[in-house]
């Protein structure tokens, strides 16, 4: 007869039991756990995504919307808010050729956004006489609101912008050079003097001041028209807008044109974000009348030299932008079947090195991966930028004075770009693959750049402000802070490269803006060979270049050119950027090109202040910076938030030139 289990065993089984369904609910728990977490987890990626599309949809929204004048608030002499959209800006101005002398009674940028006096009333748009009549059709706001194509541009005559009339002026004997006389030629120059018309701030206009708002002695004034964000023309009272349609704020004799596109930009996030970063550099950009920047693929940890790299990139600089930034690529030993997934996701182009970069992670390209490259970027539109110096014989120690800049130039010769530029020539001629040569520092080989072309090679170049402002001859001992590469070269050199600009042998100028921390700089030491290689001027690229090319006979058109279209155009922003046409994105930048100011540390934006032009005296002041038909910067003060937006650059077809 078997044992009968004990009232302690009974009670041992079932404890174990209930111990082995505890531990059964238990991992069946965690299972589900483990799924809720899968499910929330994708429900937060994918709740991301939707709050990023609503955020670009009201954005997009917010530009598209009509202008509802049910919704307009009465007109008053309040400051214009940074967060009120300008749904309606009108540029006009006079023509007047540089350094003549400004009526003292004309009003300022500044004095418009503060308290108005009776003479300084701004003009109403239905005040403004009809423009002659034109073979376009009526422009139509309500059907098309962003854009609004015209090819016909016509002209107001007098309308003084709310300023006594000037004294009568022998007007004969000017040159019109620099200020066209109408929209139509000013589309071409790319610059008119004017007005700005932000929306419902408009005072009470004195019949008194009606004469000197009318006419300006019969001078006919350039008139540019902005709605939503886009530019429209030409500018005419609109019947389907009742006024108060916008008040005119007159920015007198200073010059309006496109905003400044640098297509040559470090921001170095994420990853060096001590050296720069997007909420900076773009402030930078702002201050100095630049509304678009393309930001390199280094020094940013990781580059951006995958499709994942590219992705994190555009997350880091959301909402830090506040001028539009596009992108380029990089191309490195290896990562030739990231290159079309990049193009397809919107990056401008790419950049390689054809020498160390100075980091790592960014390793320079040998002649296999450049022809495998090339292979990948046949037909699909894009560009491919060299850094174009190439080591020709083996380095060796440097024997002269580390302190001294004249041994870190000898270091560098003008052979090793005439080299390297030899190679990008045969590879371009051969692939047909459109190719970019970035920041040329030495004039020697511009003829065999001149060869290429005139074979059909595809091939665009660039240089930078310091090449075009310094010479090695000035840079003193231990100065570090003026060490880049290639690096600065002689006078006779900078002569030349300012020779080419003006023959149209250079394409584009742009700032190379390439900021370090100031330890990088080895300025204790004063040692150019261990010091960072880079020179930061964002900021300051507007004026510097006028600084030394209006000396040199250039006029504003050619600023608009350089600085502006030609740039839009390498990057394939030049249907929205870089022009001051119908369609167009509102990218503006009023600036006075006489006034002279002082770079002091106080007043630049850059991260790390250190700049080769600290207590330089310039001319040519940034007074106010529009993006997109919206005031991001004016007089020191910036918008609150950033209103930049990334801009994805569209796959091209073909192998369209600049």
């Amino acid at each position: 007869m078997p044992a009968v289990p004990s009232e302690d065993y009974i009670l041992l089984k079932r404890a174990n039991k209930k111990i082995s369904d505890l531990k059964e609910d238990i991992r069946r728990l965690s299972d589900e756990l483990q799924k809720k977490d899968f499910l929330l987890s994708s429900f937060m990626d994918v709740a991301a995504k939707l709050s990023s599309k609503l955020a670009s949809l009201n954005m997009t929204l917010q530009e598209t919307a009509f202008w509802d004048p049910s919704t307009c608030p009465q007109p008053s002499c309040s400051t214009p808010s940074w967060d009120s959209p300008w749904v309606d800006v009108v540029v006009r101005g006079r023509r007047r050729t540089l350094g003549e002398t400004v009526s003292p009674h004309r009003p300022s940028l500044s004095n418009h956004f503060g308290a108005l006096s009776a003479d300084d009333a701004p003009v109403h748009p239905a005040s403004m006489p009809a423009p002659p009549a034109s073979p376009s059709p009526a422009l139509d706001l309500k059907s098309t609101p962003c854009r609004i194509l015209r090819d016909a541009v016509t002209r107001h005559s007098g309308g003084g912008g709310g300023c006594r009339p000037d004294p009568v002026v022998d007007r004969s004997s000017r040159s019109d050079a620099l200020h066209p006389p109408s929209l139509q030629s000013a589309q071409a120059h790319g610059v008119v003097n004017g007005i700005l018309v932000p929306p419902n701030h408009e005072p009470a206009r004195p019949a008194s001041s009606t004469p000197s708002l009318l006419s300006n002695h019969g001078n006919s004034e350039p008139v540019l028209q902005v709605t939503a964000s886009h530019i429209i023309a030409p500018y005419r009272p609109l019947p389907s807008l009742p006024p108060p349609v916008a008040t005119v704020l007159d920015v007198g004799d200073s010059v309006v044109m496109p905003g400044i596109v640098d297509c040559h930009v470090h921001v170095n996030e994420p990853g060096r974000t001590s050296w720069e970063g997007f909420w900076t550099a773009t402030r930078a950009a702002a201050a100095g009348g630049v509304t678009t920047i393309v930001d390199m693929p280094l020094n940013s940890i990781p580059p951006t030299t995958t499709l994942g790299n590219f992705h994190e990139k555009l997350r880091e600089a959301t909402g830090q932008c506040f001028v539009d930034t596009a992108f380029w690529g990089g191309v490195i030993p290896g990562n030739q079947l990231e290159l079309q997934p990049m193009i397809q996701a919107g990056v401008a182009g790419f950049k390689c090195f054809l020498i160390h970069s100075g980091v790592d992670e960014f390793p320079h390209v040998l002649d296999y991966d450049l022809h495998t490259a090339m292979k990948q970027l046949q037909g699909t539109g894009s560009v491919l930028l060299f850094h174009a110096e190439r080591e020709v014989q083996k380095p060796t120690e440097e024997a002269g004075d580390p302190s001294q800049y004249s041994t870190f130039l000898q270091s560098r010769p003008d052979i090793m770009e005439t080299e390297a530029i030899r190679i990008v020539t045969e590879l371009c001629l051969q692939y047909r693959v459109r190719c970019h040569i970035v920041h040329l520092s030495s004039a020697k080989p511009l003829k065999l750049i001149q060869e290429a072309r005139r074979a059909g090679a595809p091939l665009t170049v660039e240089t930078t402000h310091h090449y075009l402002s310094l010479c090695a001859e000035n840079i003193p001992a231990g100065a570090t802070q003026f060490k880049c590469c290639p690096p600065i070269r002689g006078s006779i050199n900078r002569q030349q490269l300012w020779s080419a600009l003006k023959a149209g042998q250079i394409d584009m100028v742009v700032s190379d803006h390439s900021p370090c921390t100031p330890d990088l700089k080895k300025l204790d030491s004063g040692d150019f060979t261990q010091a960072w290689g880079g020179i930061s001027s964002l900021q300051f690229g507007l004026p510097l270049f006028w600084s030394s090319a209006s000396k040199r006979g250039f006029q504003l058109s050619d600023v608009v050119r350089l600085l502006s279209r030609k740039t839009a155009q390498l990057c394939g922003l030049d249907n929205q950027k870089g022009s001051l046409a119908p369609g167009y994105d509102a990218d503006l930048v009023i600036w006075d090109p006489e006034r002279e100011f002082e770079i002091q540390e106080g007043h630049i934006q850059h991260k790390n202040k250190l700049t080769p032009y600290l207590g330089l005296s310039l001319h040519g002041a940034v007074c106010a910076t529009i993006l997109r038909g919206r005031l991001v910067y004016r007089d020191g003060t910036f918008c609150p938030e950033p209103l930049g937006k990334h801009l994805l650059i569209p796959q091209r077809t073909n192998q369209a030139q600049v």
